[in-house]
Formats: C-alpha cells, sequence, structure tokens
C-alpha cells in the first residue's frame, strides 16, 4: 500500500492563559483533500508532535472523535503527553476601508491571528509567535512522530 505524503508547517503557539509554548505541525496541500482526516497532537513536555490518519468514526464525530484520536495515538506511540490542539477561530486583523485604494489597503493588511486552544492547559487560548518549515523544526532538535500510514 502507498504511503500517504503530506506536506505542511511548523507553528509555535503561546498560551495567553498559562503562558506556556507547544510546537504544533499543520499539514497542508493543494486542496483540502490532501489533508482531509489527518489528525495532529503536540507535547508540551518535549518538542515533539505527532501525525497520523484519524479513523472514518474519529473523523465524523467532531470534538468527540478529537478525544478518541487522542487516546488513540497516545497508546499506539507509547507517549501520553500528546495532545490535540484543536484550531478555535481566526482574529481578523485588517479591515478594508470603504474607497480606500488597494495599494494602500495592502501596505497596512496584517494577516488573521490564529487562535488555538492551548493543550497545555487545557482551557487558554493560544496564538502563534513563529512559524517553521519541517527542516527547521528537525535541525533545532524537534521530532515528528508518525503513526499509520503516512510519512512527511
Amino acid at each position: 500500500m502507498t504511503r500517504r505524503k503530506v506536506d505542511g508547517e511548523l507553528v509555535r503557539l503561546k498560551c495567553r492563559a498559562c503562558g506556556g509554548e507547544v510546537s504544533h505541525l499543520v499539514p497542508g496541500g493543494d486542496s483540502d483533500m490532501a489533508t482531509n482526516g489527518l489528525g495532529t497532537a503536540a507535547s508540551c513536555s518535549t518538542d515533539r508532535v505527532a501525525l497520523g490518519e484519524m479513523t472514518t468514526e474519529e473523523w465524523a464525530a467532531g470534538e468527540a472523535g478529537l478525544a478518541s484520536f487522542e487516546g488513540r495515538i497516545q497508546s499506539a506511540l507509547g507517549l501520553h503527553d500528546l495532545k490535540v490542539v484543536p484550531f478555535l477561530r481566526a482574529e481578523k486583523q485588517t479591515a478594508a476601508k470603504a474607497g480606500e485604494p488597494f495599494p494602500l489597503f495592502r501596505s497596512r493588511y496584517r494577516p488573521p491571528v490564529l487562535i488555538y486552544r492551548c493543550p497545555c492547559c487545557g482551557v487558554g487560548e493560544a496564538e502563534v509567535v513563529a512559524t517553521m518549515s519541517i527542516a527547521e523544526f528537525r535541525a533545532r532538535g524537534g521530532e515528528i512522530l508518525i503513526d499509520g500510514n503516512v510519512e512527511i
């Protein structure tokens, strides 16, 4: 069976509540189909992230499915500090002003701030403070763990 090749980037998240920092793998691809059904988890105690495929039931179950995936990947990899990092929302930073010329808007444009639930405290909101490639993450000592029929 051919392994599913996954691209993506790593983001460093910092919690607004507990101040904890964690790395998080954000799978990417040319379309939603490239990332459909993928699950990731992060460790708050080490610079490890995990990637795996969710089951059809986990994918369909929404939030409850994320909890099931988290438990399954923890067991499969033998690491019980791996936590799913749910995306909560994007906070818009720049609004266009009526009649504003596009070059002016572009000069003041700031991308939205992506907000995730903090996997460390479980209640805080974490935002992206840095972005890096998979190669950069590994070069600085980060580890990507794989479960299932996927590869980086």
